[in-house]
């Protein structure tokens, strides 16, 4: 009997934290009087109340913690409990764990009463069934993995990178190629949309490219990009509460309560190249899986750095070079791209390299920082 008890009063609890919600007042194990003015009173498991124009309006709901289904004979003492205090019994609800048999569901419907059935109890119907539950953080990351230049040149480039870099029509340095998708990205002209792209810039009459000392007019800039979803998942625990339609089983009201707990020390990442790839992993398993999406503030150029650089990478360069001018050791360039940013997505988040502001203020203090 106890157990019994207990089982009763969990879904009685479970039923009206179910329904609570702002302008409804709910009352758990409450006694009313009846219509005779009687010392007698009616117990009801769960009551609402509401009001319309000023006037209350009273729902009532029974619920039934039992293995078995519900049968004729309680249905009609629910009825005739509505209708001792004076409730409608189209203003009564029956809440079962263990279902209903068809005679109850037509003498349900025959007197108005509304049968749902409850999901979300544990096996031994002690408490709420726990199921696992996600939380991942979605960084889009827009990597440059290459580019088609179109201009006057009959020879093949002798270095890549003097293609990179752009001149106006007065041979002044106006920026690079990553700074121009750097700007699509943050303008919203580069969608944030998991996959491959081909960004095609616009770039000004008698803009130009100097290779081997020739200015070679740009015709045409594509530069092929691919957005990647790095993401970082934590798990935590999940309880769901639902009442559900007794004849159709669809849903009527339900509350997903997720919990988590970030554990320290470092995560893995999983990289997805793709939107359809990324829905199946966060709908492939447990009850609930959130997603927060962002943006990383930078890009990855040709995987050697974040874009713009951040002021620890220009100062590690700068020092590099400096050692590599006096001798001491070999030349750095190429740069990797784990040797200068590492394996932390968070350091797209570093502060902006000075020089490199400078240049996109037109201050005095210095151009657009150029790597190496």
């Amino acid at each position: 009997m106890a157990k019994t008890n207990e089982q009763g009063k969990i879904l009685e609890q479970l039923v009206a934290w179910l329904h609570q919600e702002p302008g409804v007042v709910v009352q758990h194990d409450v006694r009313l009087a009846t219509l005779g003015g009687g010392k007698r009173k009616r117990q009801f498991d769960v009551l609402l109340t509401s009001y319309v124009a000023g006037h209350p309006v009273r729902l009532a709901i029974e619920c039934k913690n039992e293995q078995g289904p519900i049968g004729v004979e309680k249905i009609d003492a629910f009825r005739g409990k509505l209708e001792a205090v004076g409730i409608p019994p189209s203003l009564g609800i029956y809440v079962s764990a263990g279902g209903y048999t068809e005679g109850a569901l037509d003498a349900a419907r025959g007197a108005g009463i509304r049968p749902f059935t409850f999901e979300g109890l544990s096996a031994d119907r002690l408490s709420q069934a726990i199921s696992n539950a996600f939380q991942s953080v979605v960084v889009l990351l827009p990597c440059v993995t290459g580019f088609d230049l179109t201009n006057d040149n009959h020879l093949p480039i002798g270095s890549v990178g003097e293609a990179f870099l752009v001149y106006d029509e007065k041979g002044r340095f106006v920026g690079n190629i990553a700074d121009f998708v750097w700007q699509a990205w943050q303008t919203g002209d580069l969608e944030p949309r998991i996959g491959t792209a081909s960004l095609r810039l616009e770039i000004p009459e008698g803009w130009h490219s100097l290779i081997e000392g020739r200015h070679l007019p740009i015709r045409g800039l594509v530069v092929r990009v691919e957005i990647l979803a790095l993401v970082m998942t934590v798990e935590g625990e999940a309880r769901r509460a639902a009442v559900a339609a007794a004849d159709t089983g669809e849903p009527v009201r339900q509350v997903i309560e997720a919990t988590f707990e970030t554990p320290p020390g470092l995560y893995a990442l999983r990289a997805f190249r793709s939107e359809d790839e990324l829905r199946e992993y966060l709908t492939s398993s447990g009850l609930v899986h959130l997603a927060h999406r962002v943006r990383s503030p930078r890009i990855n150029f040709w995987n050697m750095m974040y874009w713009p650089p951040s002021q620890r990478v220009a100062e590690t360069i700068a020092e590099q070079m400096r050692l590599f001018s006096e001798g001491r050791i070999p030349d750095p360039r190429p740069f990797s791209f784990e040797q200068i940013e590492g394996h932390d997505p968070a350091n797209a988040w570093e502060p902006i390299a000075d020089e490199y502001l400078a240049g996109l203020q037109g201050t005095e203090e210095g151009e657009l920082w150029q790597p190496g």
